[in-house]
């Protein structure tokens, strides 16, 4: 009997454990793609956002920093 006609036995014999496995790297793959879809995208935005504000402005005043 070799290692691989054994791989398929158990993979054959726990047919559940490795179709939940499987989903599991499916959905955390997804999950992780639309974050950084999501993250990419408001970050994007906010610098079009602040860009568009700032836009004809040459200066900008602000008070000093308080010391805490």
């Amino acid at each position: 009997m070799t290692v691989f006609s054994l791989t398929i036995k158990n993979l054959v014999a726990h047919r559940m454990r490795m179709l939940s496995t499987a989903f599991a790297v499916l959905l955390g793959v997804a999950f992780m793609a639309g974050t950084l879809v999501f993250s990419d995208t408001l970050t994007s935005t906010i610098d079009g956002i602040v860009g568009d504000a700032n836009e004809n402005v040459d200066a900008v005043v602000r008070l000093p920093r308080r010391s805490v």
